[in-house]
Formats: C-alpha cells, sequence, structure tokens
C-alpha cells in the first residue's frame, strides 16, 4: 500500500496521532521537571487511562481474545521501561531534540528484527538506518559562531539526557509490534485502556520505595500541567492505535514523524525559548528522509 491508497480515515488519524503526541512531548518537558520521575509517570498515567475508558465506554467493545496476554505483558514491562527513561532524560534534554531522539523507534524496531528474528535487512534500509543516526547526530550539534569543533560533532554521543532518550526509543520500538497484535487480540480502545492502567501499580510502588510519596502532593498547577501531559500522550495513543489498524507501519511512522518533527520544532522554540539552529533543521530533513528507507521492504 502506497501513500496515495491511504483512506481519509488513515491519513487524518496518522496526523492527529503524531500532533497530539508532539504536544504531549512539548508538556512533559515541563511535567518531567515537578517531581521525580516515577511520581510524574503516576499520575501522567491516570488521563490516559481514563481517555481509553471513555473510548471503550463509548463503543462497548470489551472484546479480548486468548492471544491478547503475551502481546500485553511484554509491551507493559517495555512501556514502564521507557516511560521511566523518557520523563528522566526530558529533565535534561531540549524538547525539540527529545522528540527526535524518540523517532529512531522504528530504526530500532528493524535493527532488533534483524538480531533476534533474523529478519534479512536490504542495502537500503541500512543507508536508512546510518542516514538516521547521522541525522540526530547533525541536530545535536550546538549552535557556534566558529567552526564546527571534533567535541561538537560527538555531542550527541556525550549528552547524558540523550543517552536515556535513545534507550527509551529502543524500549518503546519492543513494545510498538506487541501493542499492534494486542490492539488485534482485543480492541485497540480496550487495550489504550489496560496498558496505562497497568502502569499505575509498579509507578505508585517505585515512589513509595524511594520514600517520595510526598511528591504527590502537586499543586493545582502542576497537577494541571503533568495530568495534561498525559492525557495528550493518551488521546495520541489513540488515535496510533486506530492508525496502525488503516495503515501499514512503514507510511505510518514516516507521516507520523513529518508531523512530530514539526510540531517539536516549533513548540521547544515557542515553550522553552529552544533556538531553531540550522543544524536542527538539516539533522531534522536528514532523519525524515532516513524513515522511508528504513520501513521499506
Amino acid at each position: 500500500m502506497s501513500f496515495y491508497d491511504l483512506s481519509p480515515m488513515a491519513y487524518g488519524s496518522t496526523a492527529v496521532a503524531g500532533t497530539f503526541l508532539a504536544f504531549s512531548v512539548i508538556v512533559s518537558k515541563a511535567a518531567a521537571l515537578r517531581a521525580s520521575e516515577a511520581a510524574v509517570m503516576f499520575v501522567y498515567m491516570i488521563p490516559p487511562a481514563i481517555v481509553g475508558l471513555i473510548w471503550l465506554l463509548l463503543t462497548w467493545d470489551f472484546r479480548i481474545t486468548g492471544d491478547y496476554w503475551f502481546p500485553f505483558a511484554v509491551s507493559f514491562v517495555a512501556n514502564v521501561a521507557a516511560n521511566l527513561l523518557y520523563l528522566k532524560g526530558l529533565k535534561i534534554t531540549q524538547a525539540s531534540l527529545a522528540g527526535a531522539t524518540v523517532g529512531l523507534a522504528p530504526v530500532f524496531a528493524a535493527l532488533v528484527a534483524w538480531v533476534f528474528l533474523h529478519e534479512v535487512l536490504s542495502f537500503k534500509q541500512w543507508i536508512g538506518i546510518i542516514l538516521s543516526f547521522v541525522g540526530l547526530v547533525i541536530m545535536y550539534i550546538p549552535e557556534r559562531s566558529e567552526k564546527v569543533s571534533h567535541k561538537d560533532i560527538y555531542a550527541f554521543f556525550l549528552h547524558a539526557g540523550n543517552r536515556l532518550m535513545v534507550l527509551a526509543a529502543f524500549c518503546w520500538a519492543v513494545a510498538s509490534p506487541f501493542d499492534k497484535a494486542a490492539a488485534v487480540a482485543s480492541s485497540p480502545q480496550m487495550h489504550c485502556f489496560l496498558i496505562y492502567l497497568s502502569m499505575l501499580p509498579p509507578s505508585l510502588f517505585i515512589v513509595w520505595r524511594q520514600g517520595c510519596l510526598s511528591e504527590l502532593r502537586f499543586s493545582y498547577r502542576d497537577m494541571l500541567i503533568v495530568s495534561g501531559a498525559g492525557g495528550l500522550r493518551g488521546i495520541g495513543y489513540g488515535f496510533q492505535l486506530v492508525a496502525l489498524l488503516l495503515t501499514p507501519v512503514g507510511v505510518f511512522e514516516t507521516l507520523k514523524r513529518i508531523t512530530q518533527q514539526i510540531v517539536v520544532l516549533t513548540g521547544g522554540r515557542v515553550f522553552f525559548g529552544e533556538k531553531i539552529t540550522g543544524w536542527k533543521i538539516a539533522g531534522s530533513l536528514v532523519f525524515l528522509l532516513s524513515i522511508p528507507l528504513v520501513i521499506s521492504s
């Protein structure tokens, strides 16, 4: 299926998913600074669970088959790890760069399939994988008036927050195919509700183990920011599940990344004063052009 064969519903759900997920990155950046990642994650997961529940009640599709529980379990473990890493990394990473780094998920998905499933990657896919990392390396080069130094080129590898984001992208890459399998074995709305509901107990347990239960007493303003980030994520995730049922993964990832990167670059500038440098624009173009190559067969 090509871009021209997609239905308006497929285009619309993909664009909405990318937009809401991008705004979630921006608001999540503000949320991550409010408390520990586990405390933020606990509140962060409540609105998406509510979104899933409302969606479930509106459609009244409670279907779950026996094939649901294994992909659900894998998705649960991968999503808990990804969200903790993501929120911790956001504390020290620009929103415009974090949004691009988590876009490595389809790249890692291809590499995971190559290593563990022994899938053969084409020459074109390897070029796309290499260009994905090259694009991110370019984006992380800081703006300078003088000639780019050797250290600047390695900024992508030296940034502590970026390393956490890369690990989060890897975990989400592992979760993605299992999310799709779980949505097929039940219903998108049922999986959306269950996966976010399931992440509440482990995040609360971590907060308790860290002796940080007092951090859950957010101010009204902070509660709005954290829950707003979670709500945006829940809506975006719901549209993503719908889009994945209507659109091939490769086409979906390409369209979503284009939308997401435009929004995070603009949002990072507007809300956090992050400069849109020539390096960010050049790196974004290389990164976005690499995605179709990675997901091609």
